[in-house]
């Protein structure tokens, strides 16, 4: 009787032994044939590499495309050092000239003035504006200061235009709108009482009386519009944001209304981007940004690049919390079974001729094509977490 129950404990055993063993042999073989699949197509990215062979891969997709966005997980320094090279390799290798920034109009009009005269103070003034957010950080101060030492170096008909479209953030947008009043007196009352309206903004109550401006605007629109002259375009857009910016649940439809406002308004040119990664999805089902000019707005449709930060190891900033030590983990949304083990940062390309992402995700899965939610992907490993931004360092 003792024998028969061993021989069944040991039967049941080899049994559990086999299945998980079974399991593992296939997940590991199931992982290695997706990254074998994943990496057909990839670069190494030196982001001190002046030559940018390891992006050369975007090449191909450089001439027929207008809108270029890398999906970021804010507050990770390899993300901020990836977007300025990412800047520089666009500008070199196809002119663009917008930088299409996830901030207000009013804040990225200032970035402007500050790219045309070097005057710090404009940009610790926006920081000492944002305390309480994911780019409040040293990273992405020194990160203004290189793309500003970066457009010295261009040519006149080349220089960089911040091309704000998010949410204004209301200090800065009134402080903007104020300075856009000229000194002149008008003599129409409709006119007056506008600009009466316009100075009476503050942070308290620049939702009912921005919006009572607006009124005002329609009615004297022509009589305005004459007074403002070349102001006129910046201030009722930057009156019009700022009415809406306390409404983050709209922000996505905010977002794309400035940029077809913006598309519209400015000279015709390409456009790079880093933005949060849920911006940045190409997927119709998203509703995304990047979803709506790729498949929705016909000047832009069809001609979306979207490139997808993927991260292993890798920490990001915490606002208000200084110690690094307790900056969260970034967790991968891939596998961390799919990052080079030497940790490189590699580029891959998904888009390519014939690629099986047509049809499958990155993980094989049919009937879900990876290219419809971005055409790249750069991994990044051992990324530590941005730091809060002082002006003493």
């Amino acid at each position: 009787m003792k024998k028969k129950v061993y021989f069944l404990i040991m039967l049941f055993i080899c049994i559990v032994v086999s299945i998980i063993t079974f399991h593992k042999i296939h997940l590991y073989h199931t992982g290695y044939k997706c990254k074998k699949e994943l990496y057909k197509m990839h670069s190494i990215i030196d982001v001190s590499d002046s030559t940018f062979e390891g992006l050369s891969l975007l090449n191909t997709d450089l001439h027929n495309n207008d809108i270029f966005l890398s999906g970021e997980k804010h507050g990770s320094v390899k993300s901020i050092q990836m977007n300025l090279y990412l800047l520089k390799y666009f500008v070199e290798k196809e002119n663009i000239k917008y930088i299409l920034y996830e901030g207000g109009y009013a804040n990225a009009e200032y970035l402007n003035t500050y790219l045309d005269t070097g005057d710090e103070s404009i940009i610790e003034y926006l920081f000492y504006k944002s305390t309480n957010t994911l780019s409040y950080t040293m990273e992405n101060y020194d990160l203004l200061k290189e793309i500003y030492e970066y457009n010295l170096t261009l040519p006149k008909d080349k220089k960089l235009k911040f091309v704000g479209i998010d949410l204004e953030t209301p200090s800065v947008a009134i402080k903007y709108i104020h300075s856009l009043i000229p000194d002149s007196m008008p003599n129409n009352e409709i006119v007056q009482e506008f600009i009466y309206s316009i100075k009476m903004i503050s942070k308290g109550n620049y939702l009912t009386e921005s919006k009572r401006s607006i009124e005002l605007l329609n009615q004297g629109e022509k009589e305005i519009k004459e007074y403002l002259g070349g102001n006129f375009f910046s201030l009722s857009f930057a009156l019009k944001n700022l009415s809406i910016s306390d409404n983050q649940l709209s922000r996505e439809n905010i977002l794309i209304d400035n940029f077809m406002t913006l598309y519209e308004h400015l000279p015709k040119e390409k456009f790079f981007g880093q933005f949060g990664g849920a911006h940045t999805n190409l997927s119709i089902l998203s509703e995304s940004l990047a979803s709506y000019l790729q498949n929705i707005y016909e000047p832009t449709k069809g001609k979306v690049i979207s490139i997808e930060f993927d991260y292993v190891n890798s920490y990001t900033y915490v606002p208000n919390v200084p110690s690094l030590d307790i900056n969260p983990t970034i967790y991968t949304s891939t596998s961390p079974d799919f990052f080079l083990k030497d940790k490189s940062t590699a580029l891959i390309k998904l888009n390519y001729e014939n690629s099986i992402y047509n049809e499958k995700d990155i993980f094989l899965n049919p009937n879900n094509p990876q290219t419809e939610y971005f055409q790249y992907l750069i991994m990044f490993s051992d990324s530590s977490g941005a730091t809060r931004w002082s002006l003493l360092r």
